[in-house]
């Protein structure tokens, strides 16, 4: 059963006027050729949050804030708003960056690519597993509530219910944001509720799908 809308949430269907350009901000920005990005911030990446080894900062289009990413050197492990969690390890460019930078390349000029970087959800449950593999089930532009998702859940196990609640969690706890879209996660009614990368964030996120799709 497909449980996904092709739909906008209500304070977003309520937005007017003409389409967003969504401009590239000043400094480097990886285009598959590599380089360094103009203006890296300093600091470190928590261990089971953007990994243990890597990060690199991709600069976003406007209005978005940049995102860190962070991997163990095999696999993407964390993608983050900057300014949202701290960041700890060595800034060093991997080839995981690169396809991680070309995915993003993809997605804010609204063509994300139909194969995605190499992940590993650092200490995930179970449950938290299952959460993730249905938010990427989320199609580009389409919105699923945290009830919607908790009821899949619960007919592929085969149980009564689940709790809504603990689908807000799990998706909360995502590391790999957009890649994994959990901004694509609603409360009921299509309200935009808590979203760890910044509610400004989900709202440019969902409007540029909007107008993308």
């Amino acid at each position: 059963m497909n449980i996904f809308r092709l739909r906008l949430p209500e304070s977003l269907s309520r937005l007017s006027g003409p389409r967003r350009r969504w401009r590239r901000k000043a400094g480097l920005c990886f285009s598959g050729k590599g380089g360094m990005v103009k203006g890296m911030d300093n600091g470190r990446v928590q261990d089971g949050v953007g990994g243990s080894g890597w990060v690199w900062r991709y600069r976003t289009p406007e209005p978005f804030d940049d995102l860190w990413l962070g991997s163990d050197g095999e696999a993407l492990t964390g993608v983050w708003f900057a300014g949202t969690r701290e960041v700890a390890g060595e800034e060093r460019w991997m080839p995981v960056f690169g396809e991680a930078c070309r995915w993003l390349d993809g997605y804010f000029a609204g063509r994300p690519p139909e194969w995605v970087p190499a992940l590993k959800l650092v200490g995930a449950t179970a449950f938290r597993r299952e959460v993730s593999e249905e938010m990427r089930r989320i199609p580009f532009g389409a919105t699923a509530t945290y009830g919607e998702i908790a009821a899949a859940i619960a007919r592929r196990r085969g149980v009564a219910g689940m709790s809504a609640q603990a689908v807000g969690r799990a998706a909360g706890w995502n590391p790999i944001c957009i890649v994994i879209p959990c901004h694509r996660v609603v409360g009921a009614g299509g309200a935009l509720t808590g979203y760890g990368g910044g509610l400004h964030n989900k709202r440019a996120l969902l409007e540029l799908e909007r107008e993308m799709r």
